[in-house]
Parts: C-alpha cells; sequence; structure tokens
C-alpha cells in the first residue's frame, strides 16, 4: 500500500518535521523537550535544504524546452522545503502551550492559510 501524493513528504526537512512530530505528540514531556530542541536544527536543516532546490530548480530550467517534469519537481521540493523553515519555527513557538501539532506537511499549510496556529484540519495526521 502506497502512501497518497497528496500527504508524502516533499523534502527531506518536511520528513524530519513529520517522524519528530509524531514522536513529539506521543504521550511524556520528555518528547516534547526532545522535539523543542530538534526544531531549530530542522529549519537549519531547510535552510540548506532550500538553498540546494533553488540551484535544482535554476538548473531544471535547461530542460523545459524538453520537459516540464523536472522542473516541476524542483519546484514543489523548494515550495515544501522553504515552507518547513517557517512551520519549524512555528512549532517552536507553539510547542510547549499545543497538545499535540500536526505531522503532516498539508495540514501544517491548511493551518498556515487559515492563520489559526491552534486550529487543527479535520483530516490532520497528528
Amino acid at each position: 500500500m502506497s502512501a497518497d501524493i497528496n500527504v508524502r513528504p516533499k523534502s527531506l526537512s518536511s520528513s524530519l518535521m513529520m517522524v519528530i512530530n509524531l514522536y513529539r505528540n506521543k504521550p511524556g514531556v520528555f518528547n516534547k523537550a526532545q522535539a523543542q530542541i530538534a526544531y531549530p536544527m530542522v529549519a537549519a536543516a531547510a535552510i540548506v535544504e532550500s538553498v540546494v532546490a533553488s540551484i535544482f530548480t535554476i538548473l531544471s530550467t535547461l530542460s523545459l524546452p524538453f520537459t516540464k517534469n523536472n522542473f516541476n519537481y524542483c519546484t514543489t521540493w523548494l515550495k515544501s522545503s522553504t515552507f518547513t523553515i517557517m512551520w519549524s519555527l512555528a512549532d517552536f513557538l507553539i510547542n510547549p502551550f499545543c497538545f499535540v501539532v500536526v505531522a503532516d506537511e498539508k495540514s501544517a499549510k491548511s493551518i498556515a492559510r487559515a492563520g489559526d496556529l491552534m486550529w487543527l484540519p479535520f483530516d490532520a495526521i497528528v
């Protein structure tokens, strides 16, 4: 069984956020403390990944006369990694005050669009 394409993380840093948040949401104070330490590290990794994704996106424009697949993949990767920078910093700020945080990028983007950090989407992975 394969995961839904809309739920699968589209960048390495987004994958890290999913793993950290799933672990963080398990019962226990120690999990939250470890996640609090991990969020800034994920933000740093996402910054590096965004730089790499930017380079690949620029290079993928060379293949645009032949195919858009490379460019589309690289821009999706870049959008995901840049979003993860803000997502990890937001989770760093709200971590001590929330019982659970969303683990998937799709739900995190829904929350960002809604502008309400305390709202939990119905189909969120927690």
